[in-house]
């Protein structure tokens, strides 16, 4: 380690990130979608109508967060909001058709994007990066 400077270990996770999050932008443009909200529709598309405290609480994130999110996907027609039949003071997110038809190409973009930026790496070598990414994270 450099006696001046941020760590070797640090610098390197943090210009991966900000490749990886170039690549997947660049897959999710012709999709409309922008890094991240693809977290938001893979919720729905486990489980649509899904409200924003909801999406909030599985996203870990904060509502403001949310909000912007589905604002956005809104506007774009991915997504349409629409109060709770029970309770008027909630509001649900379903997905649109276009929403829907994201699916496959979302997954499509992360598969390309996973093949590009870890070619150099074995498979073997994907794995225990995948397990030591992992534990940083205390999974």
């Amino acid at each position: 380690m450099a006696e001046n400077g941020p760590p070797a270990s640090t610098t390197a996770v943090v210009a991966a990130f900000k490749r990886l999050q170039a690549l997947i932008a660049e897959r999710f443009a012709p999709l409309g979608i922008h890094p991240g909200q693809d977290r938001l529709l893979a919720e729905l598309w486990e489980r649509d109508g899904l409200s924003q405290s909801e999406l909030i609480e599985r996203l870990g994130v904060q509502p403001p967060t949310v909000t912007g999110i589905v604002q956005r996907l809104e506007r774009a027609g991915i997504v349409r909001r629409e109060p709770d039949p029970e309770n008027r003071r909630i509001s649900r997110v379903y997905l649109t058709e276009k929403g829907r038809e994201l699916e496959r190409p979302v997954w499509e973009a992360h598969a390309e994007v996973e093949r590009e930026f870890f070619k150099n790496l074995s498979a073997d070598e994907l794995r225990e990066l995948t397990a030591l990414l992992e534990r940083t994270l205390g999974k």
